[in-house]
Parts: C-alpha cells; sequence; structure tokens
C-alpha cells in the first residue's frame, strides 16, 4: 500500500547506513523493519480481502449457520431443547415472532436475574450478549445516578439545575470517573467519587459539599447499584421496557419504509431518513436496541422453524 512507502524508504536508508559504516546494528535495524514491514503488509492484505468479502459473509450468514447447527443437531453433537424451552417462556401469538425474540433475548440481559448459562442455540453470540449486559448495566446505573441528582436537587430546592444539559453534563463525567485507561468500567469501586460529584452539582453553591449529603449519597448508590437491589430491578425493568418499544417502531420503520438488497430478498435495510436521538442516553439505548434487533432477527431466521415445531 503506497502508505508504506515512508516505512520502505527508511528500511533502504538503514541498509544504506548500514553499508556504507559497516554496521552490524544498522543491519539488524533494517532486518526488523523488513519483518515489521512484512507484517503490516499481511494486515492490510487481511483487511482488504474482509472488505471484499463482508458482503458476501452477511449475505451467506444465516444460511451458514442454518447448515451449520442442523447438521450439528443431527449427529447428535447438540441438543437445543434448553433453547426451545426458553423461547416458550416468552411465547405469544398476539406479538410477532421477532419481538418474541427480543422479549427473550432480553432476559439475558438481566443482571437482577442474571442467568447461569446461555442457551445452546446462541452458543456463537456468547460475548455479544456479555457485551450487551455490561451497555445494559451502564445505562441502568446511570438512570439510578440521575435519580439521585433530581432527588438531592428537590432536598436543597435547586429543581433548576435538572435540565438536559446539566443531566448530560453529568453523565459525562460520572463515565469519565468510573472508565479507567484501560477502558475498563468499574461502578462499586468509585462510589465514592461519583457520590461526592452528585453532591456538588446538587448544590453548587456550596465549595464543599455537605458531609451529611455525600454520606447519603454514598449510601444509597452502595445500595442500589447492586443488582440484587429492588430499585435497581424497577430501573432494569424500566430499561427493558424502553428497549422494547425502540425495537417495535425499529421493526415497523423497516416495514413501511425499506430497500431491498440485491441478491437476497429477505435482506432490507432501512430509510437513511431516521430520526436524530437528542440525548446521549437515547443513543445508547437506540444502540444497544439496534444491536438486540438485529440478533432478534438473526436468530429466528437461524432457529425459528425448530421453536415453530415445538409450539
Amino acid at each position: 500500500a503506497p502508505m508504506r512507502d515512508s516505512w520502505v524508504d527508511e528500511m533502504l536508508t538503514k541498509f544504506v547506513e548500514a553499508d556504507e559504516s559497516k554496521s552490524v546494528l544498522k543491519l539488524v535495524e533494517g532486518l526488523r523493519m523488513i519483518f515489521t514491514i512484512l507484517e503490516a503488509m499481511k494486515l492490510d492484505v487481511a483487511n482488504h480481502q474482509i472488505r471484499i468479502l463482508r458482503p458476501v459473509l452477511v449475505e451467506t450468514a444465516v444460511e451458514f449457520e442454518r447448515d451449520y447447527f442442523l447438521q450439528m443437531i443431527a449427529r447428535c453433537k447438540l441438543d437445543i431443547s434448553d433453547s426451545v424451552k426458553w423461547f416458550q417462556q416468552f411465547n405469544n401469538s398476539e406479538t410477532t415472532p421477532r419481538i418474541i425474540t427480543t422479549q427473550a433475548i432480553l432476559s439475558l440481559l438481566s443482571c437482577s436475574k442474571m442467568v447461569s448459562e446461555f442457551p445452546s442455540s446462541l452458543a456463537f453470540d456468547h460475548a455479544r450478549l456479555i457485551v450487551l449486559r455490561a451497555n445494559v448495566r451502564q445505562v441502568v446505573c446511570l438512570q439510578l445516578c440521575i435519580a439521585l441528582f433530581k432527588q438531592l436537587c428537590h432536598q436543597s430546592n435547586n429543581n433548576q439545575l435538572i435540565t438536559n444539559e446539566s443531566i448530560e453534563s453529568l453523565k459525562k463525567e460520572i463515565l469519565a470517573l468510573i472508565t479507567d485507561e484501560n477502558g475498563n468500567v468499574k461502578w462499586t469501586r468509585n462510589i465514592g467519587a461519583i457520590a461526592l460529584q452528585i453532591s456538588r452539582r446538587s448544590n453548587p453553591l456550596m465549595i464543599i459539599p455537605n458531609e451529611k449529603t455525600v454520606e447519603f449519597a454514598f449510601s444509597w448508590l452502595i445500595k442500589q447499584t447492586q443488582p440484587s437491589s429492588q430499585v435497581y430491578s424497577l430501573m432494569e425493568q424500566r430499561v427493558f421496557n424502553i428497549i422494547k418499544e425502540k425495537v417495535v417502531d425499529l421493526e415497523h420503520e423497516k416495514l413501511n419504509n425499506v430497500m431491498p438488497v440485491s441478491g437476497n430478498g429477505n435482506v432490507a435495510v432501512a430509510s437513511a431518513t431516521t430520526t436524530t436521538t437528542t440525548t446521549n442516553e437515547e443513543d445508547d439505548i437506540g444502540s444497544i436496541a439496534s444491536r438486540i434487533s438485529l440478533l432478534a432477527k438473526f436468530h429466528w431466521n437461524v432457529f425459528g422453524s425448530y421453536y415453530t415445531v415445538s409450539e
């Protein structure tokens, strides 16, 4: 790739210098650069092939997984009876298969009622489900922090501080507090810092937040951010309801305004005229809903026949 030209020039310079000065060290540096460039070229080729093959992989993914699991089940190497039982818990003739699948998948993302194992039919999606569960927990915990902020504002008669701008700013500050240099998110470890920041935000006229307020905020957060808390469970369910509503909206959007993709009549993409959300919370929940919607559609296309036969 042309972007590697500067590396090649630098490598050649190393060899010229090594020859002129008879330096073994520069010769070794040149050889190291050769292997570095070769490794980069391998990655360039791999990325290029992925870009070319991606449309084909996406288009044939359902067919591939359907065939794969069909063979695994036929050879008795996979038993999906647990998956059928899991799906039937949410089966409802009054709603669509996509919504049923969405509800079933959402049940796997709960922290307050955490499942010990994922259904065998989702064997290829364990990592994706774990990430989605962590995303949901983050949204729930952020909502709990905002609820505490509003409560403290009411107590200090600072209701004017409750604005979309202040809430979004507080969310960014909380996310900065809980995210370490490696990008890992830790809630319980940073409850003290979060409590202090929320207390400061709820009464900005005080240079040093009231000690009792900080203690109350800390005690409340340390309890309510635990998945075993009833408040956490209620907030989690509220977030799930919002996600389900957004998935329903996405499904209606695609049914009413679609663009068929050549080569596969079952594949469609939504029109570009989608509504832009106004807050980071909506962006987060919208992103989660979009990913769950795609996962639900894919999963139903692969295993829908098994779930239907078992009815």
